[in-house]
């Protein structure tokens, strides 16, 4: 089932999909910079992340493109998600 997590201010939504390879759980804890956020972007199912200009990235295949654009409070709350 995949997981879907909101938070409120700013209003923020990722879900992630559930297929998750025994492999990738090995590395997860070793990836850093690039490589671990096209692992995390890889696993995006939809989003819904507000942009320093107002507007709303809902395309998950724009997450890397559209990384540094990412509201700050969002972007730091995302990291968090792969740890729950």
């Amino acid at each position: 089932m995949p997981q879907r997590y909101e938070l409120d201010e700013p209003k923020a939504a990722v879900e992630f999909g559930d297929v998750w390879t025994r492999g990738e759980m090995l590395r997860f804890g070793d990836l850093e910079g690039a490589e671990y956020f096209a692992f995390i972007a890889s696993k995006m199912v939809s989003v819904s992340l507000p942009l320093g200009d107002g507007e709303t990235l809902t395309d998950p295949a724009q997450f890397i493109a559209r990384l540094d654009d990412i509201d700050a409070r969002a972007f730091y709350w995302i990291m968090t998600l792969p740890a729950l």
